[in-house]
Order: C-alpha cells, then sequence, then structure tokens
C-alpha cells in the first residue's frame, strides 16, 4: 500500500528544488547570457498491487532552460542587421563633419575664392586685391590638404576597427571550440548542463555582432558555424576545429584594398564581401563611403586647378605677360613586383592628371595573349588591357612593363601622390597674378542703342593650323638651311611662313634683273611689318582672303618698316646688307607656360648681292656698269698698287663693322683674283638678301 505521507513529502521536494529554480533566476535576472531555467517536474513510478496500479507521487526530473531555436537564430541575425549600420554611421558622419563644418568647409573656400576673383576684376592694379585673391587659393590648397588629410585618417583608424574585430572574431572561435569539446562529452542535448549550453549561445550572440552566421546545432547541443550565413560554405568552427580569419592587403597600398581571407595559414580561401555584422558595415564603409569621397575629392582637386589655370592663362599679369598656372596637383604611381615570378620591371608616369586613375591597379600577364589586363585594385573591375615594352598610353598615364614576364604574373601600380593631398599655388608674386583680359570692348561715346558686345579667345585646340601655301621656317630642332628652293608666289598667297618664335631668320631670293617682284612681309593679321612698296587697298585685300584667318579690313600700316619700339612687337625687320654683327633681343613665348619672355640673337655680318653677268661690248662706245654713287664707304681702303691688301683691309673693316650701301654690281669691283680669294667667305653671290 503507498504511504500517503511519502508522496506528500516527495511533492514537497519537488516543490521545493522548483522554488529553489525560481530564486535562481531571479538571482541571475542581470547576468549576461543567462537564461530562465525551468524545473520539470514528472510522475513518480507507480507501485504494482495485483493487477492495480497506484500512483507514488511526484519528483523532479531535470531543470531545462526556457530557450527556442527559432527565436535565437531571429535574435542572431537582428543583431547582425543591426550592428552593420554602426561603423558606416560613425565614420560617415565624421566625414560629413569635415565636409559640413563651417570653418573647415571646401565650399566655403571655393566661394571666398571666387568672391576674390570678381572683387579683383573690378581693378585689377590694386595690389591689396591681388593679396586677397592670392590667400584665397592658399585657403584652397590648404582645405583640399586639410580635408584629404583628415579623410585619410578616417580610413586608417577605420582599418585599425576592422582589424580589432576580426581579431575579437577569431578569439570568440576558438572559446566557442572549447565549448564543444566541452558538449561532446554527452550525447543528447537534454543533458547538458544549462551553463554550458547559455555559454554557447552568449557566444554565438557575440559572434553575430560581428559577422553574420550560419549555425547548424547537432543532436550533442554542439554547433558548426559558417560565416556569412547558412549555406556560404566557409566553415570557421566546427566539433573538432576553429579557423582563424585573415585581413589581405596588397603590398604598400595603405591598406586601400583590405580583404578577409579564411585560413591564411593554410588554404586561403578568400571571404565574401558582405558579411553583415560590424565587419561587414566597416567593408561597406569603405568600399561604398570612403572610396567614393576619396576618388570625388581627387577629381574635384584636379578638375579645379585645370579650369582656374585655363582662365588664368589667358590673362595678363601686371607686366604685361601672359599668366601662367596658378594651381598644381600632382599624381604620382610606384610599382610592386612581390607577385612576378618573371623577370620584369614596370614604372609609369602620369601624363594627363585629369584623366589619370587616382587609386592602385592591377596589371595581370596573359601568356595567351601577350597582353596585360588592368584591374582596379579595389572594386576588380577590368579597366582594360596594354602590350607589354615601353611607355605604353594608358588612361593619362605611359605605362612601361618590360622584361620576360611568366604567365599570371602581377603587377600592382599604387598611388604615391593624389591631387587632393598635392593641391598647391605656384604663384606668389602678385604681380605675377593675370588679371587683366587680353582684349576688351568699351562702347563708343555716341551709341545710342542699347546693343552688347561681347569678346572671347578660341580654344587653342580650334584655333587654325596656320597657312596651307608657302614654304615654313621655324626654330624647332637644328637650324634648318634650304638652298635653290623655287617657290611660285603670287599675290594670294605667301611664299614664306616664318612661325611664331622664328629668331635671327634669314631669307635670300634671287630676283632676276629687271623685275618688278616685290618683297612684303605681313603678320597673319594683316599688319604689314615690311615692305618693298606700299600697297593698295585691293592689293592688300586681295593677299588677305585666303587662310590668313582674317579677312578685308584688317589690312594695317602702322609698323610698315619701322625700327626700334615703334616697330612691331619691337621687332626690326631688315632688307638688303649687314655689315658687322649685330646683338638683337627679341619678345618669345614660353611653349610650357606661355610667358612672354625675352630672347636674345646674334646675327652675323653678311655682304650680299647679285652676281653681275658676263658682259662684252661690241658696240664700240663705252659703257657703265657701276653708276656713281651706287657704292659709298664710309671708310677709304683702296690702294690701286696692292690688290691683296685692299682685301685684306676690306675684310678688317667689315669686321670692326664699316658701313657699306651696295647697288646689286658688286662683283664688279672684284675682278683680281686675290681680291676674290681674300673674301671668301665673307662675300656671297647670287642672292639678294632679305633679314629678320
Amino acid at each position: 500500500m503507498v504511504d500517503i505521507l511519502s508522496i506528500g513529502s516527495g511533492a514537497v521536494t519537488a516543490y521545493r528544488q522548483a522554488l529553489s529554480t525560481t530564486s535562481n533566476n531571479i538571482a541571475n535576472v542581470n547576468t549576461p547570457g543567462y537564461s530562465r531555467r525551468e524545473l520539470k517536474i514528472g510522475e513518480s513510478f507507480p507501485v504494482e498491487e495485483g493487477i492495480f496500479s497506484f500512483g507514488s507521487g511526484a519528483q523532479a526530473e531535470r531543470v531545462g532552460r526556457a530557450y527556442d531555436e527559432f527565436i535565437e537564430r531571429a535574435l542572431r541575425d537582428a543583431t547582425s542587421d543591426l550592428e552593420v549600420n554602426d561603423p558606416v554611421i560613425e565614420y560617415a558622419n565624421r566625414i560629413v563633419d569635415i565636409m559640413g563644418t563651417e570653418s573647415i568647409s571646401l565650399a566655403n573656400a571655393m566661394d571666398d575664392f571666387f568672391n576674390a576673383a570678381e572683387q579683383l576684376s573690378t581693378d585689377p592694379k590694386s595690389a591689396p586685391l591681388r593679396t586677397d585673391f592670392l590667400n584665397a587659393g592658399e585657403a584652397v590648397a590648404a582645405r583640399f590638404n586639410d580635408i584629404a588629410l583628415q579623410v585619410d585618417t578616417i580610413a586608417k583608424e577605420s582599418e585599425v576597427s576592422f582589424r580589432q574585430s576580426v581579431e575579437e572574431l577569431n578569439a570568440l572561435s576558438t572559446q566557442l571550440l572549447k565549448v564543444n569539446q566541452q558538449l561532446n562529452r554527452k550525447a543528447s542535448v537534454l543533458d547538458q548542463p544549462p551553463s554550458m549550453l547559455d555559454q554557447r549561445d552568449a557566444l554565438l550572440r557575440d559572434m553575430s555582432a560581428l559577422v553574420k552566421l550560419g549555425v547548424t546545432e547537432l543532436p550533442s547541443g554542439q554547433v558548426i558555424v559558417n560565416f556569412g550565413g547558412s549555406g556560404r560554405g566557409f566553415e570557421i568552427v566546427t566539433q573538432t576545429e576553429s579557423k582563424d580569419i585573415g585581413v589581405f592587403s596588397s603590398d604598400k597600398t595603405g591598406g586601400t584594398d583590405l580583404r578577409l581571407i579564411l585560413d591564411p595559414y593554410g588554404a586561403k580561401r578568400p571571404l565574401p564581401g558582405a558579411p553583415g555584422g560590424n565587419i561587414g558595415g566597416a567593408m561597406a564603409f569603405r568600399s561604398e563611403v570612403l572610396r567614393p569621397v576619396r576618388v570625388g575629392l581627387d577629381h574635384l582637386a584636379s578638375s579645379f586647378a585645370k579650369e582656374a589655370n585655363q582662365v588664368h592663362r589667358n590673362g595678363l599679369d601686371a607686366e604685361g605677360d601672359f599668366g601662367g598656372d596658378l594651381f598644381r596637383t600632382s599624381t604620382s604611381f610606384a610599382a610592386s613586383l612581390d607577385n612576378a615570378n618573371g623577370a620584369v620591371s614596370a614604372w609609369a608616369k602620369v601624363t594627363d592628371p585629369a584623366i589619370a586613375p587616382a587609386e592602385a591597379m592591377e596589371f595581370i600577364y596573359r601568356e595567351a595573349t601577350q597582353s596585360w589586363d588592368v584591374l582596379n585594385l579595389l572594386t576588380r573591375e577590368r579597366l582594360g588591357a596594354i602590350s607589354s615594352g615601353e611607355d605604353q598610353p594608358f588612361m593619362g598615364m605611359s605605362i612601361t612593363l618590360a622584361g620576360e614576364p611568366d604567365n599570371g604574373d602581377v603587377v600592382i601600380f599604387y598611388t604615391e601622390d593624389r591631387p587632393a593631398r598635392t593641391f598647391e599655388v605656384l604663384i606668389k608674386d602678385i604681380d605675377r597674378v593675370a588679371a587683366a583680359a587680353t582684349m576688351r570692348q568699351t562702347p563708343g561715346a555716341s551709341n545710342t542703342s542699347g546693343a552688347e558686345a561681347s569678346l572671347a579667345l578660341i580654344p587653342e585646340e580650334e584655333q587654325p593650323a596656320g597657312f596651307q601655301y608657302g614654304y615654313a621656317l621655324s626654330n624647332e630642332g637644328a637650324t634648318q638651311t634650304r638652298q635653290d628652293v623655287t617657290i611660285k608666289a603670287d599675290g594670294l598667297r605667301p611664299a614664306v611662313q616664318l612661325a611664331k618664335g622664328t629668331l635671327g631668320a634669314q631669307v635670300l631670293f634671287d630676283i632676276q634683273t629687271g623685275s618688278d617682284q616685290q618683297i612684303q612681309v605681313l603678320t597673319r593679321e594683316g599688319v604689314h611689318v615690311a615692305g618693298t612698296a606700299s600697297l593698295s587697298q585691293a592689293e592688300a585685300n586681295a593677299l588677305m582672303s585666303l587662310d590668313s584667318g582674317f579677312g578685308e579690313g584688317s589690312y594695317s600700316t602702322t609698323y610698315l618698316n619701322q625700327t626700334g619700339d615703334a616697330a612691331y612687337l619691337n621687332t626690326t625687320v631688315k632688307f638688303g646688307v649687314s655689315s658687322s654683327a649685330e646683338t638683337v633681343t627679341n619678345p618669345a613665348v614660353e611653349p610650357d607656360t606661355g610667358l612672354i619672355t625675352q630672347v636674345t640673337s646674334i646675327t652675323p655680318a653678311a655682304i650680299l648681292s647679285k652676281q653681275v653677268a658676263a658682259t662684252e661690248n661690241t658696240s664700240g662706245v663705252s659703257q657703265t656698269l657701276v653708276a656713281a654713287g651706287a657704292l659709298n664707304y664710309s671708310n677709304t681702303y683702296y690702294d690701286p698698287d696692292d690688290a691683296a691688301a685692299d682685301a685684306e683691309g676690306y675684310v678688317g673693316l667689315v669686321n670692326q663693322g664699316a658701313t657699306c650701301y651696295l647697288s646689286s654690281l658688286l662683283q664688279s669691283l672684284f675682278m683680281t683674283p686675290e681680291f676674290r680669294e681674300a673674301l671668301d667667305g665673307v662675300v656671297q653671290h647670287e642672292l639678294h638678301l632679305l633679314e629678320f
């Protein structure tokens, strides 16, 4: 017979244990990771008496956790989705503060620069306004440099935080492996200590805050954890091992291409780029916020400098010279050959900063095509392909990849200098600020209408290339000398073209005796610089009617045959004879900067005349070959008894600068062989001189 007192005593004992469990729950209400316990009470074994079975009361079976696997999984996923936003919000807000704060805002600095330029345009001669303009330019440069520096600082801090999160994930994986090993002692999760299961779930929650997890629970309570979510195939914790995650960055790229590697000391498997959690948020910040900010800032710096320089080069400074570059940005790349096994040499030079990339690039050699595939190191976007060799053009760069590469060799070009970090003001002297326009228009005093006019420079790439006719001369390369060139000239096109900047040119024409041919020197704008005769308006219009760039009405005789300061651009054009060497200073334009400079050249002495044709007098009457007064020498050296001495004296006088005016019949004086031999190298025959 079952004892009633025994049944009551057992029940009291069971519920006393239930009260103890509840007390433990209350005591651990604030314990991290603790889950509420429940005492499972079941019926005691019945007592068999005859054909009857009598109950023996209740007993405590086990203490279980208030746990739901699906709720726990949802909690981990929600934690991962929430934590992914933390790095993006934290660091993006700091970048917004940099860009938007009034005291360090780039927009305010640029507004001040444009306002200073507008003020200077009202009074270009004002020294204080010029100073304000340069100071505003310095402020823009300082803002670019400062913002680029602060963005780089945020990039370094986010990288440090990213690496710390990865190290924390590895440490949690190691702890979870130890828990798995302890849970392996029992076959059923129902037999596992609740505190051990709580510790397991707490580790999984902490890991889910760092990265999204795919968790598979085994019957024993052990777990298999996948990186990035279920089914991804990247197991970081199993029953028997945990695999570390490594952070990979290409050599010397400054952490711009951070990537995750599973088992960095073993299989080295690349991990997905959007794993969720704090780690995924850090990667999203670098790719979706940091990279566009860096690229955009560099593009803005190079574009701003390019456009400002274009405007400044078209203006005139306080000395009347064309302006040079106001700002300068630079981009430079260095090569990393750590992943190239072949004999490869590589370097890169930026030829056009406006279109050159500002990010690291990866070049992969393909033996089948004997070319290099070019990838953006961060986005893995294919940018194109180039051949092996020196100075290969690519995206505003000149790239050299020479040698004998092996198939699959990788060369990485990473940035050393970037436009925003190197932005600087080149001009320090306020007189070099080109604030004046090269042209201006003013309405006439008698204008009664409201008509307005404007002047604009034709863009350099749209300017006419020059004359299509005539023989061209320039100073480019070695001195050009052409003889016995036959040119058919007429009144509608030039016979000879002298390129701008040409100094000390000598043009010699063989004009036949009795010819009415004239030599005229004009600029392509229609300015008559020198000539053997004045032109009528009709003749001038005819000369300007083709590809000179200007039409009727542009002809001007203001500078015709003038010398010294009165000459066109202070450049004297001479016809005839020069009996002594001359040092001539002419204005020239520096091709790299567009500035006007002074160039000095030496024009050697020369006596040039047309050869006197052989004359046979059959008339029986004396004929005059050289008219009286046709030859005029400022020094007397003639000695009829010593022709050789006469020639030596003549040469000496020429070298000393004797003034000599010759007619076209010079040769008739030099009949003796001794005299002509002494003058060899000084007197040239056959041509008249047109000297510049």
